[in-house]
């Protein structure tokens, strides 16, 4: 039984819920709860997951990503 609000995201983002992989990849980017510890390479994964669920967050995620490759915050 999971037992932490993260834990919950997770088995929701492993059933398909596409809040629940928004907020795995958000845990995963910032290591911020304790039973996500910072990981980019599943952060990556996770937001891929949503990218290709919905055009439109894989539009927003790449506008992000290009941002944060110009050096643009």
């Amino acid at each position: 039984m999971a037992t932490f609000t993260g834990e919950y995201f997770h088995k929701a983002a492993q059933g398909g819920h596409m809040e629940g992989t928004l907020w795995c990849s958000l845990y995963y980017i910032t290591g911020n709860l304790e039973t996500f510890p910072r990981d980019p390479e599943k952060a990556v994964v996770w937001a891929k997951h949503v990218a290709e669920k919905n055009g439109y967050l894989g539009h927003v995620i790449r506008k992000g990503l290009n941002a944060y490759l110009e050096g643009s915050w």
